[in-house]
């Protein structure tokens, strides 16, 4: 039998054996990361080829930080609503039901990098709660009002590059996943209104523009990647044009610019975009490819003036969906959608910029606007009241109470209503 005293022995024999060939090893690979950092190889003496392999290269340069600029957004909501916006349809069936949540629907980051004086880097990510989410109320109302949330490449919300200098040239062009110019709106809202709904498109692509600073005048060409066309392969066959004019001084700013899309029904986010996986819902048939191109337009109106501002905007298909891919009645849907916003901005406890506004939304052969079968449509109207208050410089908080009104049941919709209250919060971070 094996005393303990020899069992003790044997391990530290075998602890020492081990440990020789280790260190031998250590050895050997030491002296070969040595060689090559040492400049008999192609690498610099700063690059080690076994360490890099296969890994992506970091080509910083020592300044580099001081060209970085990093940021985020947090924003969250109190829900209370007379109907649950997180059922399949806008407006349930089954008739109204008081619902009320909590909601963080947004957590961003943003890096911006000036490579050259002619090339700016720009990255945003979307922290959000997944749009795939089996969880319809995930989100709460924001689940169908949200324009994050139709997001088509998930945690990347923005990712290009913009060759400009605005010093030496007006023109530029722009690489990458971006928001077209095809509308005008303001990132990061909630709810998001009906026109922006209709034209907010993010896609792959490029655009080229025109910026006069002095005249006001401005224009962009764009083209990108959108659904391909049932039986087609082809994806990049979208192109669009905006021409504007915009002036601004400290008490007044004017806006007016006009867009046209070759094919709004390959490419606006809420009208291909859907969540296959929520509550048992069926993939957007727009997902699988369009039918019928259908382009569209946008006018957007705005003006400030000393504390009051105004805002216009309409958007519409310029021809009929196909029946299969959008359906009004029996036939193909021509949507449209129109906005009407006034509010007045002040100073109040304690010098806090105030702003209190109102807005009358409207939509038409909009209630199957994201696919038949899907049944979360555009409202047929909307009346918005908002109040917001900068509480410090990056700190807003606000209250919104909407109305609601769906289209009747001969369109197929459910002939009902709903008012809602939002409590949000927007917290910038740098």
């Amino acid at each position: 039998m094996i005393s303990l005293t020899n069992i003790i022995f044997l391990l530290l024999v075998g602890i020492f054996i081990v440990e020789q060939i280790i260190m031998k090893h250590v050895v050997l690979l030491l002296s070969t990361l040595f060689f090559f950092s040492s400049g008999n190889c192609a690498f610099s003496k700063d690059s080690n080829p076994l360490l890099k392999q296969n890994q992506t290269y970091n080509f910083a340069k020592n300044d580099w930080f001081e060209k970085i600029k990093v940021s985020g957004l947090i924003m969250g909501e109190v829900i209370s609503s007379n109907h649950d916006a997180g059922s399949p349809r806008r407006f349930p069936d089954g008739g109204n039901k008081n619902y009320s949540t909590f909601c963080f629907p947004r957590a961003s980051l943003y890096i911006d990098a000036k490579i050259s004086e002619l090339t700016n880097a720009h990255l945003a990510l979307n922290f959000a709660p997944a749009k795939m989410s089996s969880s319809c109320s995930a989100c709460g109302f924001g689940r169908k009002n949200d324009e994050l949330r139709f997001s088509k490449y998930d945690k990347i919300d923005e990712s290009y590059v913009t060759f400009s200098n605005a010093n030496e040239s007006p023109y530029y062009a722009r690489a990458g996943i971006q928001y077209m110019p095809y509308g005008y709106y303001a990132r990061n809202t909630i709810p998001a209104n009906l026109p922006q709904l209709m034209t907010q498109t993010q896609a792959a692509g490029v655009t080229g523009g025109y910026i006069d600073e002095e005249r006001g005048l401005n224009l962009a060409i764009f083209s990108f990647s959108g659904k391909n066309k049932r039986g087609g392969s082809t994806k990049i066959d979208n192109i669009g044009a905006q021409i504007g004019y915009i002036k601004e001084t400290e008490a007044t700013s004017s806006i007016v610019t006009a867009g046209w899309m070759n094919n709004i029904v390959s490419s606006v986010n809420y009208i291909v975009s859907a969540n296959p996986t929520c509550c048992g819902q069926e993939q957007n048939p727009l997902n699988k490819g369009y039918r019928k191109r259908v382009p569209g337009v946008v006018l957007t109106m705005r003006h400030k003036e000393l504390s009051w501002d105004a805002t216009l905007q309409l958007t519409s298909a310029l021809s009929k969906f196909n029946s299969s891919d959008v359906a009004w009645k029996s036939k193909g849907a021509r949507p449209s959608a129109g906005l009407l916003d006034i509010g007045y901005i002040f100073e109040a406890f304690g010098n806090r910029k105030n702003r209190i506004g109102a807005s009358y939304q409207l939509s038409t052969q909009g209630v199957n606007i994201r696919g038949n079968g899907l049944g979360a449509g555009l409202p047929k109207t909307r009346v918005q009241c908002d109040y917001t208050i900068e509480i410090e410089s990056q700190v807003e908080f606000g209250a919104h109470i909407f109305w609601d009104k769906d289209y009747s049941k001969s369109v197929g919709g459910t002939d009902k209503s709903g008012a809602t209250l939002l409590l949000t919060m927007s917290v910038k971070l740098g």
